[in-house]
């Protein structure tokens, strides 16, 4: 992207997306994936690197995604001092619940000298101390398939309006309640209502709506943008919807709901797999449907034939041995 100023035309609506002088000059989202030890020097000092340049040339958030939730949070704890310092955001894939995480950066939020001493050794072998302000103030938990985890009441409270709306919808006209339904109802009684709707709702499902409720914002700005007004003029928000407008939001919505399905499927089918008991089933639908390897391929791994790949029996004798 150039740096160069760049005049575009009033009516196009979208020159407020461009940037220009030395802010132009950036990536909207970049990943970096690490593989090797992290407590190796040669990680440890990459992500000092990166936190150092935290808030000036980036804004960085380090997730730690490995399969053993406990290594995750080991790692989450003992990220390089400038993690910390920098309050660059962690976020600490747990497997149920969100409670070891969450706990530990609330203790840290409310304590009261809002600081930890503790000590280092340094070049000599001599003890130092430090003191470090809310150490763990910015980790958060991501992952969990039992808790739905939500950092942002806001967005938690948008959710469950959408499921509310969702749950009162009449499926036989396809349509959600009226604004005049919704105004006689008391505000105290639809807060009611859906709290008990979203009690009754499953972790995926609480998820879905999370995710559509952290993405009104992007909508919104899009909205705006279609009808060329700046990215944070609420004047018209409320404006009824062309039908133009409605289909480009439907468009949004359904892209969005894609991506969320396609990035939780590959989950679901691990749990799934997990709960079999047949490992050597699971071992052959993980290789032909997930990994897509072909048949010849795996019966050679596995010394069988091909025609046993199909025998969801545990192999023992004549099928271990390679014969039919």
């Amino acid at each position: 992207m150039s740096n160069k100023p760049e005049v575009v035309s009033p009516d196009t609506g979208t020159e407020y997306l461009l940037f220009k002088g030395d802010d132009a000059n950036f990536l909207d989202v970049e990943f970096e994936f690490i593989k090797g030890n992290i407590f190796s020097q040669k990680v440890q000092n990459k992500i000092c690197n990166w936190a150092n340049e935290h808030k000036d040339k980036q804004y960085l958030s380090i997730f730690l995604a490995l399969e053993d939730q406990r290594q995750n949070f080991v790692m989450g704890m003992n990220m390089p001092d400038e993690v910390y310092d920098k309050e660059v955001n962690v976020f600490i894939r747990q497997d149920r619940s969100d409670n070891f995480v969450t706990n530990l950066r609330n203790e840290d939020l409310k304590k009261t000298e809002d600081t930890f001493v503790y000590s280092v050794v340094n070049e000599k072998g001599e003890f130092n101390q430090e003191v470090r302000n809310a150490r763990y103030a910015n980790i958060y938990p991501f992952g969990m398939n039992e808790t739905a985890y939500c950092a942002d009441e806001h967005s938690l409270k948008r959710a469950k309006l959408l499921n509310y709306l969702y749950s009162t919808a009449n499926y036989n006209t396809y349509k959600f309640q009226s604004i005049l339904s919704l105004d006689a109802v008391s505000e105290e009684r639809i807060w009611s209502e859906a709290t008990e709707h979203w009690r009754g709702l499953s972790v995926a499902l609480k998820w879905s709506n999370l995710y559509s409720a952290y993405a009104i914002r992007t909508k919104m700005e899009t909205l705006r943008a279609l009808r060329k007004l700046n990215i944070d003029d609420r004047s018209h928000d409320y404006d009824p919807l062309s039908d133009n407008e409605i289909e480009m939001l439907a468009k949004l919505e359904h892209n969005r709901w894609n991506t969320e399905k396609n990035m939780t499927a590959e989950g679901d089918i691990e749990r799934f797999l997990k709960k079999m008991p047949n490992k050597r089933y699971v071992h052959v639908i993980r290789r032909l449907i997930l990994e897509d390897w072909e048949p010849e391929r795996l019966a050679q791994e596995m010394n069988i034939t091909t025609a046993n790949l199909y025998n969801i029996k545990p192999c023992h004798d004549s099928a271990d041995s390679g014969r039919p």
